[in-house]
């Protein structure tokens, strides 16, 4: 089997599969193991983005004055569960923002009804758009305080991108390999 699809194929006809033991379990494996010491998404930032400096908040759109909790994850990723998260992040850390990728038309309407609905003023949920270059984004998100993850899917790039950027990443370890990346990315950053 090829490196670099983390899970396993199902099939009976591959003799191995290259894997990392944090992102997928044996018992997952219709294939014999062959277990790498370190983990499968190789990235660095190092060469390309030696000296990555947060961003001004302000010119981020940022509040200068809040804690600024962030996730420039896809909308796909947001589903009821991590949404009661939010909620309850948001609710204890009063002085606090959340910082999302920007949405377009009803799907930020119906999102910022959600946060309404439980009690969150929309002022507390801010909208940035994509940045390019890449320097830029990674500058961005070292503005923040802290990422907060998703949850069936983790963030790969996303939370590779924090770490890349020196910010703490909040995650949970799932029970699918898309969910278990951020936990095996902060194991191999011994974060």
């Amino acid at each position: 089997m090829a490196l670099g699809y983390p899970g396993t194929s199902g099939a009976t006809f591959f003799d191995y599969n290259v894997t990392y033991p944090v992102v997928a379990e044996k018992t997952w494996c219709t294939e014999n193991r062959l277990e790498m010491p370190h983990l499968y998404q190789m990235n660095s930032h190092r060469l390309l983005y030696p000296k990555i400096r947060a961003a001004r908040r302000q010119e981020e759109g940022m509040p200068v004055d809040k804690f600024v909790f962030c996730i420039f994850g896809r909308l796909g990723r947001i589903e009821p569960a991590l949404m009661e998260a939010w909620v309850n992040i948001l609710n204890r850390v009063q002085n606090s923002v959340l910082c999302l990728l920007e949405l377009q038309g009803i799907a930020k309407i119906r999102l910022l009804l959600e946060f309404e609905k439980r009690w969150v003023t929309t002022d507390r949920v801010q909208f940035l758009p994509p940045l390019q270059p890449k320097q830029a984004h990674l500058e961005r998100v070292a503005a923040a305080d802290v990422f907060l993850d998703t949850l069936t899917y983790n963030g790969h790039t996303t939370a590779s991108d924090a770490l890349w950027a020196r910010i703490p990443v909040v995650t949970c370890t799932g029970d699918n390999w898309p969910a278990r990346v951020a936990t095996a990315l902060q194991m191999e950053n011994s974060m």
